[in-house]
């Protein structure tokens, strides 16, 4: 028990490290001057309530070049959305949740946007245990899973001294059954972590602006047209311009052009 509690230790402070490592990244790239930018933000605030919506895109838009700014892409998505222009909304508030997984709004105007252009959500026969599966592991950011691991690696420590040093044998023993699933989940926590890390680093995704059709693979039969607004995972590019990509919901695997879609 001693030697895992150890290695749950150290995976948490890599954890760290990572996070930490992300966050200089984010900072660095802030080049904007602030006094600039607090201005833009403001004048694209008073359009947006004035009504003026391609006043305040083209400003939030500017403000948005620089560095990785979560609720600002969440406005623009507001902004879109209130010019009817959802397959860019979608785009906007999936950007939003990549970096801020946690954000509610975000999740229930892309829900809304996806509806309006009748993108399908979900894979109806997956199974359930699946399907939960996949919503938690989006639910939360690494900086999130990040703190939940803290939290229970800190019950964790609690649970240890408790198990060391409570006066009374029963309360030892609660502690010691209470250690098993407090290190269990430090165990999934870092699961969580790890695996939403690689997928925000080695994942492509991208947003379908305009109706495209779909190439199958290995064969030159075209499939039924994809419609604005899904988002798909993008397998490979190929210098001629078509993307492979691949959507589980439809679900639906081939090559379009490239020029039909929008990175995430």
């Amino acid at each position: 028990m001693k030697t895992l509690y150890h290695i749950i230790c150290c995976a948490a402070c890599l954890l760290l490290s990572v996070q930490t490592a992300g966050a200089k990244s984010y900072t660095a790239s802030d080049t904007l001057q602030s006094v600039n930018r607090e201005a833009l933000l403001i004048t694209a605030d008073s359009a947006y309530s004035q009504g003026c919506y391609e006043q305040a895109y083209a400003a939030y838009t500017l403000v948005a070049r620089d560095g990785v700014h979560p609720k600002l892409y969440y406005n623009i998505g507001n902004t879109c959305f209130k010019m009817k222009r959802f397959p860019e909304a979608i785009l906007w508030y999936e950007r939003s949740l990549r970096y801020d997984p946690a954000d509610e709004d975000a999740r229930y105007n892309l829900s809304v946007c996806r509806s309006r252009v009748h993108v399908r959500e979900g894979n109806g026969q997956e199974m359930f245990l699946l399907s939960w599966l996949r919503r938690t592991l989006a639910s939360l950011s690494v900086d999130g899973w990040g703190f939940l691991l803290l939290v229970f690696l800190s019950v964790s420590m609690a649970l240890v001294v408790c198990c060391r040093r409570l006066p009374r044998l029963w309360m030892r023993k609660t502690a010691s059954v209470l250690l098993c699933p407090a290190i269990l989940a430090c165990l999934l926590c870092i699961v969580a972590a790890v695996t939403t890390y690689h997928r925000f680093r080695h994942t492509t995704l991208a947003v379908v602006m305009k109706d495209t059709p779909v190439q199958s693979e290995g064969s030159t039969r075209e499939m039924p047209v994809l419609a604005a607004g899904y988002t798909l995972e993008v397998l490979d590019k190929s210098p001629s311009g078509q993307w492979l990509i691949e959507n589980t919901d439809i679900p639906v695997k081939g090559w379009v052009n490239a020029a039909d879609l929008e990175e995430i």
